[in-house]
Order: C-alpha cells, then sequence, then structure tokens
C-alpha cells in the first residue's frame, strides 16, 4: 500500500474516532447505567465467562461501556480478575491482578492501573475484555489509534492459540458502515453491543 493510501486511511481513521467518540460521550448517565447492566445480565448467563477462571477487563474513559457491574459479578464467582498495564517504552500491554482491594493509580491517556506486581501470561488468560472506539459488521474494531491490543495479541493470532478470547464491548452507537482494516489490525473474536 502507498504511503498516500496509509494516510488517506489515518485521516478517514480520525475522523471516524472524533465522530464515534462524541457519540459516546453524549450518552446520558442513565444509558450508560442500563448498557453497564445489560452486559452484565449477559454474561452471567454466558457459558465461556461462566468456565473462565483467568478474566482479564478494562478501566472505562471516555463514554466507554463500564465493566465493574461485570467485575463485581466475576469477583463473586471467584474469578481471578486482571486489568492491563502498558509497558514502559513498549505498545505492549501487561496484565496485573486486580482485586477488592487493589489501589489504582491514573497513568497514560487517564486509565486507572493496579499497582500490584502480580502478572500472568496473555496466553493464561481465558477471557479478555478489551474497549473499542468503533466497529462494523464484519468484525472489525478501531481502537483508540495506539495500536496496544493489537500488538499484544498479535502473537496470539500468528501462534495460532486459541486463548484468550478477545470479546470486544461496545454502545450500539459506535456501529458503523466500514472500517478499513489494516494488516496489523486483530478482530476480537466477539463483539457484544449493550
Amino acid at each position: 500500500m502507498s504511503s498516500t493510501s496509509t494516510q488517506a486511511i489515518s485521516l478517514e481513521q480520525q475522523t471516524l474516532r472524533k465522530k464515534v467518540r462524541q457519540k459516546r460521550r453524549s450518552l446520558s448517565r442513565f444509558q450508560q447505567l442500563r448498557a453497564s447492566t445489560s452486559l452484565k445480565n449477559i454474561f452471567s448467563q454466558n457459558v465461556e465467562f461462566k468456565k473462565g477462571r483467568h478474566v482479564a477487563f478494562y478501566q472505562a474513559i471516555d463514554g466507554e461501556v463500564d465493566l465493574q457491574k461485570l467485575i463485581d459479578l466475576a469477583w463473586k464467582k471467584g474469578k481471578h480478575c486482571y486489568l492491563p498495564v502498558l509497558k514502559k517504552n513498549s505498545r505492549e500491554l501487561f496484565f496485573v491482578q486486580y482485586k477488592k482491594n487493589s489501589r489504582l493509580k491514573k497513568k497514560l491517556f487517564g486509565i486507572k492501573e493496579p499497582q500490584g506486581s502480580r502478572k500472568i501470561p496473555t496466553h493464561k488468560l481465558d477471557l479478555v475484555f478489551m474497549p473499542l472506539v468503533a466497529f462494523d459488521q464484519q468484525g472489525n474494531r478501531l481502537g483508540m489509534g495506539g495500536g496496544y491490543y493489537d500488538f499484544t495479541f498479535r502473537k496470539k493470532i500468528s501462534a495460532g492459540f486459541s486463548k484468550p478470547k478477545l470479546v470486544a464491548i461496545a454502545h450500539r452507537c459506535q456501529q458503523v458502515e466500514h472500517i478499513t482494516s489494516e494488516a496489523w489490525d486483530v478482530k476480537p473474536d466477539k463483539i457484544i453491543i449493550v
């Protein structure tokens, strides 16, 4: 692909990100609460969630679907919960255990990260809940632009690992007609719309 084509795609994606992020941020508190409750209800019946012992979540920012109700359910069911932490000078994420008493500290992009040091190798996670900015019907996901999840889970795809299952979470208003995917983009195994 030529550099002109890549620049055009990048500009198109920046415009799309801005538009969809604004939609997501404009959701009312009630709509956000309903989405969070709906998500918890969906996964309280989900077989993969019931079987999963090691589950990674994210801390919602910028209008993303809040996973705290789902995290509370996971703790109640005795699951080991994790949150992503950015490695210094890298685009790779690692996952640190998140317990009820874990202290969280705002880091890069204002995202809260646990202060513990108990990490888990990504291939030992059963499920990873990942945020997104936009998605299309073909299952393409547009993130915030840093490529952290893509970089981290590209190895899963190339090595043929079946775990972890990558589950992207979105509000309905985040669906768009088409996302131009790049060779390095990692598609989630599932997109849950609430």
